[in-house]
């Protein structure tokens, strides 16, 4: 079996989606639901009997209104009939001007749900243009702000303020004090983004004061928002945490659902972004059942992505892997591209986690595709990142070196700097894989400054991991010792499993360089736990294509623990013990996920389960005919790879998996006669003995002895 290294600390990119509710929310109210509205049906019946152009015009506009946000598709096509009709000679110039007006800030608002955020620019421009000649000065300044949402998605943020101010001094002309309180909060958000901190909180309180002296508390809920999402920027989490909590108190007075499910989501944030896993986890379920109750189908998207996330930290692939695929095909239903792009994102990182790179690429290309489309800049440069870590892997250091280089001008465009301090981790790592010590340690020494200035912790175990290997493949054994000590006690205090892995191995090597093999044993059994743990998560609901996969990403943490136990057997003669037992188990994973499952099936009495088996081994017959007439096979393989998914996790009923788990030595050995024995074969490379790296032991057990 190949193997493929992940000891190298690397960052990919995926993005909370939540967090930036507040931004992408309209102002005109959105309905969710994606059946046919008795509203809509009245109006298809109404222009059924409608013969007038202009009672048509009027019909085709307000059905596209109706289906803005449902259903793009119909109210794009519904509003461009209305364009269409009123471009008719006959159509008076003031019905003609309305109804271009209406129709195009329609499908503006069409268009930004689908993410085409070019051709939403296009028509709320000529929508503002158009209710500007009409004197609808209110009309204006909404398309106006709009056009700023957009272009602040896109990181424009000089086209975005400036579209704000616009709106803004129309809203100051007149006097409408909510929406100029609101247009302050916008600016705050801006000025956020350009780093401009000073002014941030100006704006936010401006936008305060005003809330409450007109006693507006959902404004005043949504300027506490902002300044929570203000003070996590600057690392400040516990007044984020303050400011969020004040938020959702007063939701919940005035009856805001919606608000309260994104103050839920934006607490979540909080923990997530100080690795409070379980209470991350706690708030984005409970912002999740309020959205479900709502029928809010894009921020449901958001709130599942950032759950998927969450089980990504914490090491459980497959339900990241079940809840990014739930966003994508919400995301996908509604027509929200950058939501789309994200979540094929986040699906090519699991992918990529369990070594499954074919695939992880094919989805990162989804998404490069539709963040290029839609001109998402931020999304673009998090596929970059994500595709280079992919082609490192496959040691194409040339075109990983070009990609990470796409993504780190972007992020040096737009000013991010945890995202620059990832690129310079990321670009180490290439050049770690190149040799070049010296231009590794000074990428990842820029990359861990950055890191400690924005309080990143995980960033900084990442970095202090890559240094420590750094030093030891220079020889410098105790300043390895030195970072990647930093990087194990942050790793641990945060439960970030995948930097505790690379911490362990580093402390393991340096230690058997310095001769210290009581600290390298101790550290040893701390990289088999953690390893075990993660398998004991992920690896019995893989299929039989993606256990090995995934046994290529953790192949080398047991390979480093065989080596060192057989090697020192005489020093530590227990961990040959647990040596034995790491075997077996691995070996009773393996066996167990294909015989015991046909075995458990059959015998159940399920005619549903014994159905889907069935047809699962027909699509592997299938597969093996389409093989041998070299056709395509990717399609048949995919069905029997989720039928296989499904057929685990059903035959769970009559799991025995702690049984596997916990095999021991003892067991097996109490099951011999006299004169008989058991032997398992490991294999391993070494990385003490250069003179035979590959290296192949029998571990032998007799009864009595």
């Amino acid at each position: 079996m190949s193997t493929q290294s992940l000891k190298y600390s690397e960052r990919p990119v995926f993005f909370l989606i939540s967090k930036y509710y507040s931004l992408l929310l309209f102002w005109l109210m959105c309905t969710f639901s994606f059946a046919q509205t008795p509203i809509i049906d009245s109006l298809l019946l109404q222009l059924k009997k409608t013969k007038e152009d202009s009672s048509k015009i009027k019909i085709f506009n307000q059905i596209s209104w109706q289906s803005r946000t449902a259903d793009c598709e119909t109210a794009i096509k519904y509003a461009n009939e209305a364009i269409l009709l009123a471009k008719q000679p006959k159509i008076s110039e003031t019905t003609r001007a309305k109804a271009l007006a209406n129709a195009h800030n329609t499908l503006g608002i069409a268009f930004h749900t689908k993410g085409d955020y070019d051709l939403a620019l296009e028509n709320y421009a000529k929508a503002a243009m158009i209710k500007e000649k009409l004197d609808d000065k209110k009309g204006a300044s909404k398309c106006f702000v709009n056009m700023g949402i957009i272009y602040d998605n896109k990181n424009e943020y000089d086209k975005a303020l400036e579209n704000y101010i616009k709106a803004l001094t129309i809203q100051e002309e007149l006097g409408d004090k909510t929406s100029i309180a609101s247009s302050y909060g916008k600016i705050g958000n801006i000025l956020n983004k350009k780093g401009e901190n000073k002014l941030v909180l100006e704006y936010y309180s401006k936008a305060l004061k005003i809330y409450e002296g007109l006693g507006n508390k959902k404004g005043i809920a949504d300027s506490y928002n902002n300044m929570g999402n203000f003070l996590i920027e600057t690392s400040e989490y516990d007044n984020a945490l303050v400011q969020f909590t004040k938020a959702l108190k007063m939701r919940e007075e005035i009856g805001d659902k919606n608000g309260i499910a994104k103050s839920l989501g934006n607490i979540g944030n909080v923990y997530s972004e100080t690795g409070d896993y379980d209470q991350a986890l706690n708030y984005y379920n409970q912002s999740l059942k309020t959205l479900e109750k709502l029928e809010k189908k894009d921020a449901l998207a958001g709130s599942i992505h950032n759950i998927a996330i969450i089980h990504m930290y914490k090491g459980d692939f497959e339900k990241a892997l079940e809840s990014f695929y739930k966003s994508a095909a919400i995301s996908e239903q509604i027509g929200a591209q950058a939501a789309l792009a994200s979540s094929y994102n986040g699906i090519g990182l699991v992918l990529n986690y369990r070594g499954d790179y074919e695939r992880a690429l094919d989805f990162y290309l989804k998404s490069i595709n539709i963040y290029e489309k839609i001109g998402d800049k931020p999304g673009a440069s998090a596929t970059y990142n994500n595709m280079a870590l992919i082609y490192n892997h496959l040691k194409d250091y040339k075109k990983s070196l070009e990609f990470h280089h796409k993504s780190l001008q972007i992020k040096e465009e737009v000013g991010d700097r945890n995202g620059i301090a990832d690129s310079y981790n990321n670009i180490g790592a290439v050049y770690m894989n190149l040799l070049d010590y010296e231009k590794a340690m000074e990428l990842h020494n820029q990359s861990k400054k950055i890191k400690e200035e924005i309080g990143d912790k995980s960033g900084l175990a990442a970095s202090f991991n890559n240094i420590a290997d750094i030093y030891l493949k220079k020889g410098y054994a105790e300043k390895a010792k030195e970072s990647a000590r930093k990087a194990l006690d942050i790793s641990l205090e945060m439960a970030i499993a995948s930097e505790i892995r690379p911490a362990s191995r580093s402390l393991i090597n340096a230690h058997i360089q310095t001769k210290q093999l009581d600290s390298a044993a101790f550290y040893l059994s701390l990289l088999k736990n953690t390893t075990i743990k993660e398998m004991s998560v992920n690896y019995f609901t893989l299929s039989e294509r993606e256990k090995e996969l995934y046994f290529s990403t953790i192949e080398e943490d047991l390979e480093r623990y065989y080596e060192f136990t057989l090697g020192y057997s005489k020093q530590f003669p227990y961990l040959s013990d647990s040596a034995y037992n790491l075997a077996l188990a691995n070996k009773g994973l393996s066996l167990k996920s294909s015989t015991a499952m046909r075995q458990v099936i059959m015998s159940s009495g399920d005619s549903t389960l014994i159905g889907e088996y069935n047809t699962w081994l027909n699509t592997k017959k299938k597969i093996s005919k389409l093989y041998a007439a070299r056709k395509d096979t990717k399609e048949a393989e995919e069905f029997a790879n989720l039928l296989e998914k499904g057929l685990i996790k059903k035959s769970k009923i009559f799991d025995d998996f702690n049984k596997v788990k916990n095999l021991n030595w003892q067991q097996v050995q109490k099951g011999l006669k006299i004169n008989e024995a058991a032997i398992e074969f490991v294999q391993y490379k070494s990385e003490i003995d250069t003179l035979h790296p590959l290296c192949y032991a029998a571990l032998l057990i007799k009864k009595g002895s």
